[in-house]
């Protein structure tokens, strides 16, 4: 009986290590992230940083346990968030000169694993959507202004505080076309937080400021079967 129970056990391990072995396509993602800030402030009713920014996204990944009709895909890269605004300027006499575009970008380590529902078209072209859990890790943010092109964030006041890890969900979608062992295709996912980028406590003489992003992704994705 133990012998048989072994013979099982090792038969399902080699079954899982031949899935995931021959079933493994790497993946490039490369293209744009689109994203604004949502600020919430508790007296004020502030808009800053709502304009889309727009910057690069790289990631790399894995698929793998690949059947007919659905895949797991795990990936990890880099991707920047954040938002334009504008913001008055005036000289010392509180006089009118103008106005002058600032934006922040926050930078991010993103880990993320989905599921991959795909609905094969000639065993060739793959329209898929995907669900996975997501978490991010923010090594460093800034702010640049038009005028002067200054690294100085706002953020980096005392009366900020940025959640260094976040982690939601990402939705997303696409279309892969395959040519024996390389795949090409494009995706687009939109990422969804449980935590905000950053938190203002409230003060006595202002109220409290959460800050959340909306951000989506565009991403051209090669692969390559092994």
């Amino acid at each position: 009986m133990n012998n048989n129970m072994k013979k099982i056990q090792l038969f399902v391990i080699g079954l899982l290590l031949s899935s995931i072995t021959f079933g493994q396509v790497i993946n490039l993602q490369t293209g744009v992230s689109v994203s604004k800030l949502d600020w919430q402030a508790g007296i004020l009713d502030e808009n800053m940083f709502n304009r889309p920014l727009v910057r690069p996204t790289i990631l790399v990944g894995l698929d793998y346990f690949d059947h007919t009709y659905f895949n797991l895909s795990s990936n990890m890269g880099i991707i920047q968030k954040g938002g334009k605004g504008e913001i008055k300027l005036v000289n010392e006499l509180g006089v009118d000169k103008g106005t002058s575009t600032i934006t922040e970008i926050f930078n991010y380590y993103t880990f993320n694993t989905a599921i991959e529902f795909k609905y094969p078209i000639q065993k060739k072209i793959f329209p898929f959507i995907s669900i996975g859990a997501r978490a991010d890790v923010i090594f460093g943010n800034h702010s640049s202004f038009d005028f002067d092109k200054k690294n100085i964030s706002v953020y980096d006041r005392d009366d900020f505080d940025k959640n260094r890890f976040n982690y939601g969900v990402n939705l997303g979608g696409g279309i892969k076309y395959h040519f024996s062992k390389l795949q090409i295709g494009l995706r687009s996912d939109y990422y969804f937080n449980f935590r905000n980028i950053a938190d203002r406590p409230k003060k006595d003489d202002m109220g409290s400021l959460k800050i959340k992003d909306n951000t989506f992704t565009v991403n051209f994705v090669v692969g390559y079967k092994l």
